[in-house]
């Protein structure tokens, strides 16, 4: 231990001496270099501290501006939910329309259906009355043909079954 504690003194007094020791002597370049790193090292200190100023704005700055993307990014995420449920219910609306359109189309084709029905029944029914003409001129004909029942009494005429008073026999 005694050993290092000599080495230590050993060393102080190689070492160079201040400047500020007055028993070295003064050479004009030095103190002018030693003037021009003190002017230096003040700039230095300086620069640092606005450096670190800027840093710390720069941190802020970055910060805020990823504070703000992460706000964009949620909104954005919000408006593609957001458009998904209006393209939901869009298409909802859509698919009401089309079944409003197929309800009014069925009730069309109903309606249409039912008048070609309708018109069908009325020209078999034109047609079934054309040919029951015919039939009914070959009844009367018949009928013409055939003897009639005439049944008399005091109150009046029976024929074919319908009884007439006198007054109407002519």
């Amino acid at each position: 231990m005694e050993s290092l504690v000599n080495d230590i003194e050993e060393l102080k007094q190689q070492a160079i001496p201040p400047l500020t020791d007055t028993s070295a002597p003064l050479d004009v370049e030095n103190v002018q270099l030693a003037c021009e790193n003190q002017k230096l090292i003040s700039e230095n200190s300086s620069l640092t501290e606005t450096a670190e100023e800027y840093e710390a704005t720069i941190r802020l700055v970055v910060s805020k501006f990823r504070t703000q993307v992460i706000k964009i990014q949620q909104a954005k995420k919000q408006l593609n939910c957001s458009l998904r449920k209006d393209d939901r219910g869009v298409n909802k609306l859509r698919i009401q329309a089309l079944q409003y359109e197929n309800n009014n189309i069925r009730s069309r084709l109903a309606e249409t259906a039912k008048r070609e029905c309708d018109n069908v029944m009325v020209r078999t029914l034109e047609k079934g009355h054309e040919s029951l003409k015919g039939v009914e001129d070959v009844v009367e004909e018949r009928e013409r043909d055939v003897p009639r029942q005439v049944v008399t009494w005091e109150g009046g005429v029976k024929v074919d079954g319908e009884f007439l008073e006198k007054d109407g026999l002519k």
